[in-house]
């Protein structure tokens, strides 16, 4: 098994959600994993956001394609794309990447009992 990381960009975290005074920035990951069942994508990085979230984060983006392609693989190769979690960061590319079954963790979603129902608290 061979595990290369990806570098598909970067946001600016503002000051208000650091825990500082200053915003950071935060490097968007992601890895390619060589299996012996195929090629495993694990998270996508960022797509397009709403115009609020590209004004709040001002992502830089890299291509996940020319990512790919400096790691010697082209997107029809990828057999899987899995994705740690929903947010924007993470799983933002998967639209690019549509010919691969996806998988995500389902707790990322809330409950369907509990997202119908409000809350009495």
């Amino acid at each position: 098994m061979m595990v290369r990381r990806l570098d598909p960009g970067c946001f600016i975290r503002p000051a208000s959600e650091t825990g500082g005074r200053q915003p950071r920035v935060e490097p968007v990951l992601a890895y390619l994993v060589r299996h012996d069942h195929g090629l495993i994508l694990f998270d996508t990085g960022i797509g397009n956001a709403d115009p609020e979230t590209e004004a709040h984060y001002r992502p830089r983006r890299h291509s996940l394609r020319g990512a790919l392609s400096a790691a010697g693989v082209a997107l029809d190769d990828i057999s899987l794309v899995a994705n740690c979690h929903l947010h924007f960061d993470h799983c933002g590319g998967n639209p690019s990447s549509v010919a691969s079954p996806s998988w995500s963790r389902t707790s990322s979603w809330p409950p369907p009992a509990r997202a119908a129902t409000p809350s009495m608290s």
